[in-house]
């Protein structure tokens, strides 16, 4: 038997046009009052062709046997497909509907997830309070608080002294130099004392990137627990520093005082006091060593980084000086 063509299946009266019209409906958009619309027509249509195809002759180029054996198998397949057309929309309508749910639950655990960020950083400060208690020393002072969390917002307190050094694309700054302002040098502490010419965090210093040509830190870094170090801090000034622009660190050399309360060279009362301050001052939070500094400032991108000196005397412990530099100068 040959194999009936699409085209002669389209040249069949009515089917033609059934075939037509069910196609040209499926490249339409939704519409559920057309799909019953176009379900009845059908119908009709079927119960019109049977109803002739039995008075009339259909041309020898489409044999009607053929037309209607194609026409009984084929048109309740068709019928079906339309039919279920309004079924898959209102299952795609119910998997949105439960996407936007998912989404909201997703935005509702992130809330979550921030506010148990909140209350372990403000666990992490109590248990930083309670180490301090158990050394012996007043708790930290609330500049410490600022350095670590960067919750406030810096405050230019000598605004002329700032805008020079900007103008004259030479700012050196003395980090944590509340203590010990240095001239030359816009001097920088959590702390608004005398000699401080900005009060803030420093993780938010209020200078452009790539503007600052040196950054000063004098027993600095050991105030920072190493993952905040490494993390925000470090990261901070390497993006203030200009190319080529440079950052010195004098910070308590750890290694130094392990080694030197070891051997019995200095006492364990000079080693605590080393370890987590003296009564009226700040607990250290890290325990640097120089060549652990030295891979730290490197993995943060700074380059010609050199160990200048350690094990250098420093009250009732031990120092070290360290350079680096911005690469691009």
């Amino acid at each position: 038997m040959a194999k009936i063509k699409k085209q002669d299946i389209y040249r069949i009266p009515v089917l033609g046009y059934v075939l037509h019209l069910v196609e040209a409906f499926f490249r339409l958009p939704r519409n559920d009052d057309r799909v019953r619309q176009l379900r009845d027509e059908i119908r009709s249509l079927h119960g019109s062709y049977l109803s002739r195809a039995s008075e009339s002759v259909a041309p020898a180029s489409a044999p009607t046997g053929k037309g209607d054996s194609v026409l009984a198998q084929h048109l309740p397949a068709f019928l079906n497909a339309v039919g279920t057309v309004p079924a898959l929309a209102n299952r795609m309508a119910e998997f949105d509907r439960r996407l936007s749910t998912g989404q909201q639950d997703r935005d509702r655990d992130l809330h979550r997830l921030d506010a148990l960020s909140h209350e372990l950083a403000e666990t992490r400060a109590q248990v930083e309070k309670l180490r301090c208690e158990i050394a012996g020393v007043p708790a930290a002072m609330p500049s410490d608080a600022n350095w670590r969390q960067g919750t406030s917002q810096a405050v230019v307190r000598d605004v002329e002294k700032v805008e020079t050094a900007r103008q004259s694309g030479k700012i050196r700054l003395n980090l944590g130099g509340g203590g010990a302002p240095l001239d030359g040098y816009v001097n920088v502490d959590a702390k608004a004392t005398s000699g401080v010419d900005v009060a803030g965090p420093l993780d938010a210093l209020p200078f452009d990137a790539d503007s600052v040509t040196e950054i000063r830190l004098v027993h600095v870094l050991e105030k920072f627990p190493h993952e905040d170090l490494v993390e925000r801090f470090l990261p901070h000034w390497f993006g203030l520093l200009a190319p080529g622009g440079t950052l010195m660190a004098r910070c308590l050399d750890g290694e130094a005082m392990v080694a030197s309360a070891g051997a019995g060279r200095i006492s364990y009362e000079d080693f605590r006091k080393a370890l987590f301050g003296a009564p009226g001052g700040s607990c250290p939070r890290n325990l640097l060593a120089p060549d652990a500094l030295v891979g730290d400032l490197r993995a943060c991108g700074f380059e010609n980084v050199e160990v200048i000196e350690k094990g250098r005397p420093h009250g009732d412990g031990f120092e070290f000086e360290i350079i680096a530099s911005r690469p691009g100068a």
